[in-house]
């Protein structure tokens, strides 16, 4: 039986806005918490900071690689939806929890090499100790993540946005409630540093997924299973964007290598510019979250015409946007290095934050093209265009000597160009529709 007749049909723009602001909400609760390490560590000195820069693009970068199962989730579950098949969406949710489950399992290789991938970022000494004391601890929290990737990616896919931004302002609150208790030590609690920060991630994510998984039985309902079309789609997956988003965390090392290499205060003002863009990046994305649900359902229902329509307006909608905190970035640029910048690295992020403000609309456009191309299961495509760009970028890379005055600038300069190499091939695809592109007027 088919769901009945969707609001964007009536209201598209309503819609999208209705569907963004919770993941908007969500988006902002996670980095802010990041924010938050940044600045009470940073009051530390630069080498907790650079630690903390070193070890969370580490670890971001490798439950990135695996976060693809939330993606591929939330376009079966979408398309289900579509298709209003209430046991297909059933099948589909538990197989993606049981595959989260046996995935974490993975991040364990990771302990023995931690010293070793540490080093081969540029930290050495004290800076590679502290790093990896936050890594090893940081480790216990995995299942939950993974899980809870796979959870979020159900809910979304059924365009519930609103239980995603409670539970996520729920864990990002408790976090940085017990940040400056478990860093600096007060009442019970020791000072434990950098330490203090890890556990305080890895306790709030664990009581997170305890509240994500009762929340998705309520709603949903699921059957712990390994559905066999579903494991072979989310395995499929699984391979293009590990790909894509290998090559991606790849690159976003090698540049976190660079400014490491560049001196400790560099690392720092890097992890600055690399939060706030992380942090904008997730703002932009709300908007790919939406057309991913969207452009899955009318798909699913067979209407690539509306699905067409879901795409323009979530691309628009999100340069929109990326106007917007360009605009603010700038604007809010001497109280925020004041705040999170060492005193003694502040001299080098003007350069980087100029170039990180001014790409928003260029963000925009790539992360709002990769939605509709999950949304639409392009993978291959998007497998390819990153890995392209990522060639690109690490050549630049290469040339960057550390030694230069205006390294951290050229990094970012970099940053900017694979973001092109990556975000016009996306609008091409769906518009005019080069390839075999799932959108391509004609199709019906």
């Amino acid at each position: 039986m088919k769901e009945h007749k969707h609001s964007f049909l009536d209201k598209p723009a309503r819609t999208i806005l209705v569907m963004t602001l919770p993941v908007l909400g969500t988006a902002i609760a996670e980095p802010l918490t990041s924010l938050a390490d940044t600045c009470f560590l940073a009051r530390l000195g630069s080498t907790p900071l650079a630690a903390l820069g070193i070890a969370t693009s580490i670890l971001s970068g490798a439950f990135w690689v695996l976060g693809f199962i939330g993606v591929g989730i939330q376009t079966l579950a979408a398309g289900a939806q579509g298709e209003g098949d209430k046991d297909l969406l059933q099948r589909r949710v538990g197989t993606a929890l049981v595959m989260a489950g046996l995935l974490s399992l993975l991040m364990v290789v990771l302990l023995p090499f931690l010293g070793v991938i540490s080093e081969a970022m540029g930290a050495t000494g004290e800076l590679g100790e502290t790093a990896v004391e936050y890594m090893r601890i940081r480790l216990f929290g995995a299942p939950a993540v993974l899980v809870g990737f796979a959870a979020f990616g159900a809910l979304r896919g059924v365009q519930d946005m609103r239980t995603p931004l409670y539970i996520s302002i729920g864990i990002n609150a408790l976090n940085i409630i017990l940040d400056p208790l478990m860093i600096f030590g007060y009442g019970p609690f020791p000072e434990m540093g950098v330490a203090g920060a890890a556990w305080a991630s890895v306790i709030s994510q664990w009581l997170g997924l305890a509240w994500a998984v009762t929340a998705l039985r309520k709603k949903i309902g699921f059957r712990l299973c390994l559905h066999r079309p579903t494991l072979k789609y989310l395995l499929a997956t699984r391979r293009d964007m590990f790909i894509r988003t290998g090559s991606l965390t790849f690159f976003l090392a090698l540049a976190t290598r660079k400014a490491t290499q560049s001196g400790d205060q560099a690392a720092a003002a890097h992890q600055v510019v690399r939060q706030l863009w992380f942090f904008t990046a997730l703002l932009l994305d709300a908007y790919a979250v939406v057309g991913q649900s969207l452009v899955a359902y009318f798909i699913g229902q067979d209407d690539r015409a509306q699905a067409r329509k879901a795409a323009a307006h979530t691309i628009l909608w999100s340069m929109g946007s990326g106007i917007v905190l360009a605009l603010l970035l700038l604007l809010i640029e001497e109280p925020a290095v004041r705040l999170l910048v060492p005193a003694d690295a502040a001299h080098l992020i003007a350069g980087a934050w100029l170039i990180s403000s001014i790409c928003q609309p260029l963000n925009a456009l790539c992360f709002a093209t990769d939605g509709v191309h999950w949304g639409t299961g392009d993978y291959g495509f998007m497998r390819n265009t990153v890995v392209a760009a990522t060639a690109a970028g690490i050549v630049g890379l290469h040339f960057i000597d550390p030694a230069s005055p205006d390294c951290l600038r050229r990094i970012w300069l970099v940053c900017v160009y694979t973001i092109i190499l990556r975000g016009v091939p996306g609008l091409l695809r769906i518009w005019p529709g080069f390839g075999k592109a799932p959108l391509r007027r004609g199709k019906e």
